[in-house]
């Protein structure tokens, strides 16, 4: 009988590290059993390949997770992935550049054909919700290598931005007093070559126009 119950019991076993197993590249934020790949084609702005321009795949989760490839003679280029998750794909060569937020949900991405677009430096100020500066903040676009930090008055610069939308990040210095804050903004849209768009953000997602910078304020935890 103890002999039954321990053949049941070992089939049992098995049964759930197999389920458990398999199930591993199904849940969010998981890892994928096999290698996939978030691929396309680099062109100009006239639709040619571009040739021997490095790809930056960068884990918006995950800050440390990156991969890259060098385009070939037809512009293809082929980013291995296997954490699921947001990817920021970006590709920089002279004053043009290439941005694109990317899911991967286990499965090869083709993108097929991308542009490099005009860059602008765009500019901007951070501000608490007294009106008082706020220096030493991290701006960033998520995914990728664009990033400054605020100087003694708030004020920013993100240099060579791809002109078009794109999601700005504001991440505070102290986490357990303000939230951080993502607005998608449209670079250069309002500006022109000046990169300086009026939209005054605030963390709940509320913006309008008015202001000659853009306007973050950072609202601290209700406790």
């Amino acid at each position: 009988m103890n002999k039954l119950y321990s053949t049941i019991f070992a089939a049992f076993l098995f049964v759930v590290l197999v389920w458990v197993g398999c199930s591993n590249n199904e849940v969010a934020g998981g890892v994928s059993e096999e290698t996939n790949t978030i691929a396309g084609v680099l062109v100009d702005r006239k639709g040619s390949p571009v040739v021997s321009a490095k790809v930056l795949c960068k884990s918006v989760e995950v800050d440390t997770l990156e991969s890259s490839d060098v385009t070939n003679s037809k512009g293809e280029f082929s980013l291995p992935v296997k954490r699921y998750g947001s990817y920021g794909i970006t590709a920089s060569v002279d004053t043009l550049a290439f941005y694109e937020m990317v899911e991967f949900k286990g499965k090869d991405v083709d993108l097929k054909s991308v542009a490099l677009k005009e860059t602008v430096d765009f500019n901007g100020r951070v501000m608490l919700r007294d009106d008082s500066t706020a220096a030493g903040i991290t701006v960033r676009i998520p995914g990728s290598s664009w990033t400054a930090q605020t100087d003694s008055l708030g004020f920013y610069k993100l240099a060579g931005l791809p002109v078009g939308k794109a999601d700005l990040l504001v991440v505070p210095m102290d986490l357990t007093r303000f939230v951080k804050v993502e607005h998608e903004v449209n670079v250069g849209a309002l500006a022109g070559a000046s990169g300086v768009d009026s939209v005054s953000l605030w963390n709940t997602g509320f913006a309008a126009g008015g202001l000659l910078v853009p306007l973050l304020r950072m609202v601290p935890w209700i406790s």
